[in-house]
């Protein structure tokens, strides 16, 4: 699967990094920040992982991922039972709820059924992760 991180100019494919990943993401989310105070980096930091789970799985906004879940169910429902289901199972309360509840879960559960990212993919993921995480903005001279 391949990538681009914000502000750069490069595409990285998960599987096959470049061996200066930990610098690329450092720098994409240094310009992704700059301008931000200090105090209020960990906020760019929640937004940029965000973002990023939000492209590996191809999500563009909130209405198109409702729309991706409700077409994996009807396929599931499809394969699995040879049917289709009823617009009343789609709109329950369980339905959103277990939806919902997908959505906050943990970035290795989310990743580990996925079939999109192999073992070098989720190893890449996490040094752009922890380059994120880590990222201490560089103090200025007082010259």
């Amino acid at each position: 699967m391949k990538i681009n991180l914000p502000w750069i100019k490069t595409t990285i494919d998960l599987c096959y990094p470049p061996e200066n990943i930990k610098e690329l993401a450092t720098e994409s989310f240094k310009k992704y920040t700059e301008g931000t105070a200090k105090d209020y980096q960990f906020i760019d930091k929640l937004s940029y992982l965000d973002n990023l789970r939000k492209y590996i799985h191809g999500e563009v906004d909130s209405e198109d991922a409702v729309k991706k879940i409700i077409g994996d169910c009807v396929v599931h429902e499809l394969e699995e039972y040879d049917r289709v289901p009823d617009t009343s199972e789609i709109l329950s309360i369980e339905f959103m709820s277990q939806y919902f509840t997908e959505g906050f879960m943990p970035f290795n559960k989310r990743f580990s059924g996925s079939s999109r990212l192999d073992y070098t993919a989720k190893k890449t993921l996490l040094e752009i992760i922890t380059a994120v995480i880590n990222y201490e903005e560089p103090q200025k001279d007082d010259k």
